[in-house]
């Protein structure tokens, strides 16, 4: 992210004299950040063979998932698939949660949010002491009924979420 600060902010006089150049300097930053998403990837995939079958497993599954939601939803999927069977075979609740809202993530990305809403609710079930988490999935809850059109469980949500925001701060 430096190099790409960097690369901006050598670039930002240039583009008030030529706004042409904007395209291409965008074009830089796009590959700068897909060759890190790259190397992310293969040094994830590399650590998988090291790791033992426990929470790290479960981590670099989702980490990988990550690095996919924003370039290839069915990879994004194909990982949280492999990291939530070892997330429950763990019992490791605050896991579990969060594949559900990885999951989450990626069916409002496609656009099925009854899938999304699914994926939500059953996480939240998994939520424990974990206010941060907890404000998270009713924020996304919102945002997925406001999706729907359904603006009166958006606000509940949403309230909800509000509600814990203000219960953290005391």
């Amino acid at each position: 992210m430096k190099i790409e600060n960097n690369i901006l902010n050598q670039n930002a006089m240039s583009l008030k004299a030529n706004p042409f150049l904007l395209p291409i300097i965008a074009l830089m930053l796009f590959s700068f950040s897909a060759q890190s998403q790259v190397g992310l990837i293969d040094s994830l995939k590399s650590e998988l063979p090291k790791a033992k079958n426990d929470t790290v497993t479960a981590r670099i599954y989702h980490l990988l998932g990550q690095a996919y939601i924003n370039s290839d939803l069915d990879s994004a999927i194909a990982y949280f698939d492999l990291g939530l069977p070892v997330a429950e075979k763990l019992k490791w609740e605050k896991g579990i949660s969060v594949f559900m809202s990885d999951y989450s993530t990626v069916y409002s990305y496609k656009g099925d949010q009854p899938k999304a809403i699914t994926y939500l609710e059953s996480g939240l079930d998994f939520v424990v002491e974990d206010d941060a988490l907890e404000i998270n999935f009713n924020i996304q809850l919102g945002e997925a009924y406001s999706g729907l059109g359904d603006a009166n469980k958006k606000e509940q949500y949403f309230v909800k979420a509000n509600e814990l925001i203000k219960k953290q701060k005391k």
